[in-house]
């Protein structure tokens, strides 16, 4: 029965889909609806904070530091100074992703927190697609890390290579569940 459309008409489907598909990334991130002005804010603030807390647990607790903390060297070196910088940077990226994912699952508009069940529902939502966009972010920098050194990003390719990538993506792990 599909075999039996035109040409055109599949055409104007696929268009009606792009169109409908424009319509809603235009909506959901370009003039969202915020009911609440202060959330994408305290979302920002309590994203950035994890990695706050991460840096105070890896460091007290002397475990293996994630890559992003470092000492920053221009910093005086006293107690933990030199490694607020790197956090709040790296608290400002995941910040990032976390509200794009509350304006992709419109966890901003009212209606999505009248009940516990909708606001678990779009809570999960905007941290999907948070913990997508903290992927692709990893994707970009393992496949820039591997350019640069003159090899394909596979795995198997160049030992060092593979030990980053595990290493960013343990990171990756660590930051999604913060």
């Amino acid at each position: 029965a599909d075999d039996d459309r035109s040409l055109k008409e599949v055409f104007d489907e696929g268009l009606s889909y792009g169109q409908d598909i424009r319509q809603m990334v235009s909506t959901r991130f370009l003039n969202p609806v915020i009911d609440d002005r202060n959330l994408p804010l305290s979302d920002a603030l309590v994203t950035a904070s994890s990695s706050l807390l991460v840096a105070i647990v890896v460091i007290g607790g002397h475990l293996i530091r994630p890559s992003w903390l470092v000492q920053t060297e221009w910093v005086p070196n006293w107690r933990s100074l030199p490694y607020i910088l790197p956090t709040l940077t790296h608290g400002s990226l995941l910040s990032m992703c976390w509200v794009l994912g509350g304006l992709a699952a419109q966890a901003y508009e009212k209606k999505s927190w009248q009940t516990n069940t909708q606001a678990f529902s779009v809570t999960l939502k905007s941290w999907a697609f948070a913990v997508a966009l903290m992927i692709v972010g990893v994707q970009i920098g393992l496949l820039k890390e591997a350019l640069v050194n003159g090899f394909l990003p596979l795995i198997g390719e160049d030992e060092a290579f593979d030990m980053l990538a595990v290493s960013r993506y343990s990171e990756l792990i660590v930051d999604a569940f913060a």
